[in-house]
Order: C-alpha cells, then structure tokens, then sequence
C-alpha cells in the first residue's frame, strides 16, 4: 500500500474507508477518515477494501461455523436431555403403575380382611335404626352423623337419648374426633336401644348396611355403646376379637356383666353411609313394608330383629 490508497482498520470498520496520508520509515502511518483521523498507527492495522472485505467474511464464516457446531450440540444435547426424560417418565410410569398394581392388591387385602373377620362372628352386615319417617331423606342424603343431620335434615324425627347424646361430644382416641362425627351402626340391632323404644315399634325400621361401607372410609369399632365412659375404641378389625362376642350373640343381655353396655357395641363410620350401602330395610309389621314397597330398596317383615 502507498499513500493516496483507500484502506480500511482491520478492528474499526464502523469507520468506514479511509486514506493513507502519511507513511513513516517505521512502518507507522497517518490516515484520514470522513469522521476521523489515526496518526503514528501500524501500517498492518489498515488493509486494503478488498483485504479487509475478505477477511471480515472469513471471520463470519468461522463464526458461523462456531454457531453451527454449538448449534449441532445444542441439539443433540436437547434430544438427549429429552431421551434421558423420555426414558424418566416411561421409569416414573412403570414405578407409579407398579405402585398403584400394589396399591389395589393391599386394598384388596384389606376389603377381603374386613368381610372374612366379620364372617368369623357369623356377622354378614350392620344395622342402623331410625324411624320410618326418615326413609325418604336417608335415600336422598345417606345416613349422616349427628352434626350432619341436624344440618341438612332439622325436621327428622330423632328416636335419640337425649341424656346419652351428650357423652358423644368425647373424642374417639384414635382420629380424636367428636363421636359425633360418626354415623353410627350396631352389630345386632335387637339391642337396649331398641328396647326401651319397643312402643314404637310400628314406627321403626330397621336399615341393613353392606360390609363394603368399609372398605373406602375411615371407622372405629366399639366394644359398647359409644356414649359410654367406659366403652373401648378399636380402629381396626383386626382387633375384631376384642368385642364382646358373647354377649353380643346372646339373647338376654342381662344374664351377662355389663350387658347392656356391651349389647350396644358399634361401627362408627366417617363421615356418613352413602344410600349405595343400604341392601335391605327391615319392617316390623307388613304393613309397614306396604307403604315403604315403592322405596327402590328391598323391604323385608322381619319381626325376629324386634321386640
């Protein structure tokens, strides 16, 4: 290059094309720009348009190959995260499928557990008691607890005791829930409760409760009446051998110590006993079973379960 020749900074070709004004037995050189002037600089900084032109696009050529090449491995690092993801969630699938297989044969376990422990009793399901009345709200809402009951059902008519009701407000020692909370079921109906209420009998049924209510909710078994001080909570039917057997296959209560407490030996289930569970409604009297026919349950005249 020589003076007068149009040259551009190799590092500022914002500048634009400049002229060699000035060149130095040094091999330092002055050159113009439109907007600027560099004095007493290397004579290698400057290259001719052409020079310069070729070197910018081998230095973008480089670049972009740079960008392909991590381009290329930001891909293939993508679609191996993904296969290790891939490879993750078919793992997570297999584990939660496995889970789930383990889950269901437990489940299975247990429901099979609770019918074959009450089967050893000869007991086959469980009752609740209540006035005939309170058929059609049980049919619409389920057997509900206390608290429940006296929510959505205000006008039922409540066969209750007044003075034991209040000893159901204790907490159960397992889940330390009031007894309340429960819907309460007796092992054999024909019990002191429904002695004491034998004068209305024509006005009672009897409601039989499949097993399976069990099987997807939480209860307790009693070894007596629930409103009892005295009364043993069991959460489980493996502790079944625990009620009182005798007494509870027995006919007179009072040939036993603590009968009456005993005969009145519950399932508590929370939170209510939804109308799926109900198999059959006993009756006293077929006239009884008349106007309940057209209920959608099985009306049976059971007189054995009364007094």
């Amino acid at each position: 290059m020589k003076i007068g020749d149009k040259v551009k900074h190799r590092t500022r070709p914002d500048v634009g094309i400049g002229r060699i004004v000035e060149i130095t037995d040094d091999d330092l050189c002055t050159v113009e720009f439109e907007t600027c002037r560099f004095s007493g600089v290397p004579f290698n900084a400057f290259g001719t348009i052409e020079e310069v032109e070729i070197e910018r696009l081998k230095s973008e050529e480089k670049e972009l190959r740079k960008q392909t090449i991590f381009e290329k491995q930001e891909t293939e690092r993508i679609r191996t995260r993904g296969r290790q993801l891939q490879k993750h969630r078919a793992l997570d699938e297999q584990k939660k499928q496995k889970e789930f297989k383990e889950e269901n044969q437990a489940k299975e376990r247990n429901d099979s557990a609770i019918v074959v422990q009450f089967s050893r009793w000869r007991v086959g399901g469980l009752f609740h008691i209540t006035h005939k009345d309170n058929l059609q709200n049980i049919l619409r809402h389920g057997i509900l607890n206390h608290y429940e009951a006296s929510h959505i059902e205000p006008n039922r008519v409540d066969i209750s005791d007044p003075d034991a009701q209040r000893w159901r407000e204790t907490k159960d020692p397992h889940y330390e829930r009031s007894i309340h909370s429960y819907t309460p079921l007796y092992i054999n109906p024909r019990n002191p409760m429904l002695f004491v209420r034998r004068h209305l009998m024509k006005s009672l049924i009897i409601l039989e409760i499949d097993l399976s209510v069990l099987f997807d909710t939480e209860y307790l078994l009693s070894d007596g009446n629930a409103a009892s001080r005295i009364t043993k909570f069991y959460s489980s039917v493996k502790q079944i051998d625990e009620l009182p057997w005798a007494v509870l296959h027995s006919v007179y209560w009072p040939d036993h110590e603590d009968g009456k407490r005993k005969m009145c030996a519950e399932v508590l289930v929370y939170p209510k006993v939804e109308p799926s569970y109900i198999c059959a409604v006993h009756c006293y009297t077929p006239d009884v079973q008349k106007l309940l026919v057209n209920c959608g349950y099985k009306t049976l005249v059971t007189p054995k379960l009364f007094f």
